[in-house]
């Protein structure tokens, strides 16, 4: 199964050796840290980690909880870790909605519990997504507001743009107001896989593979170095 990919913001050097040390040691991957909001900013948004923990007091102009404003629509579970409890602090979190806050000082169990209890309660709203979205098909607004039904038969390739994604199907393309990672919740499908951090491919559909990437139509699709494993799974050589 593929790690868990986690990423720590923490001004505190030490603090986030000792949290860099702990998700090792718990079987997470660690894809990133920073101490400074700007910059985590940036990496946050080019790494698209499945969690981050973050810590609220960054010693900058912005703390943790404009930082998690700020990348909201990048829909990434957040975890704040802090020593701060007061009714201020607590009802400016509440906004943001987290999936936990840990309080400092903490433990190695505190931090294996809370994140376990994340992902299993992420997983179980995945689940229950797929249940609710298994119909085969999803309708599309076009730029004059008409919906047209696409099946996920004739999806080609899903890209990720910014924070929209192109839909390419067997007749055409379209732009959709969804990250990737909305789409892979919205979208799911058996044979519509995760390759790369910004796309997914209709399985049925690849031609050919050509050493990292995928060969689908006019589209050359690189598979992505954490997927590759899953990936050649679905794609039996002699």
């Amino acid at each position: 199964m593929e790690k868990k990919r986690i990423f720590i913001v923490e001004d505190d050097p030490i603090i986030a050796s000792d949290l860099e040390g702990i998700l090792i040691d718990l079987g997470y991957e660690v894809c990133g840290m920073s101490h400074q909001p700007f910059e985590a900013k940036k990496k946050i948004e080019q790494l698209i980690p499945d969690l981050l923990l973050l810590d609220i007091n960054l010693n900058s102009e912005i703390d943790g909880i404009d930082l998690a404003t700020l990348i909201k629509n990048l829909n990434i579970g957040i975890i704040f870790i802090s020593a701060f409890t007061d009714k201020k602090t607590v009802d400016r979190v509440k906004e943001i909605q987290p999936l936990g806050y840990i309080i400092k000082p903490f433990n190695e169990k505190e931090i294996a519990i809370t994140i376990e209890l994340v992902f299993n309660n992420v997983q179980k709203t995945e689940n229950n997504n797929k249940q609710e979205v298994e119909t085969g098909f999803v309708f599309v607004k076009t730029k004059n507001n008409l919906s047209i039904k696409i099946s996920f038969e004739d999806i080609l390739v899903v890209e990720a743009y910014d924070n929209y994604s192109f839909i390419h199907t067997v007749q055409e393309k379209l732009i959709v107001s969804y990250t990737l990672k909305d789409l892979e919740q919205r979208i799911q499908s058996p044979f519509l896989v995760r390759v790369h951090r910004t796309y997914i491919v209709n399985i049925k559909k690849v031609e050919a593979i050509h050493l990292n990437a995928l060969i689908i139509g006019k589209h050359e699709i690189p598979i992505g170095k954490s997927y590759r494993d899953e990936v050649i799974k679905y794609f039996p050589t002699l």
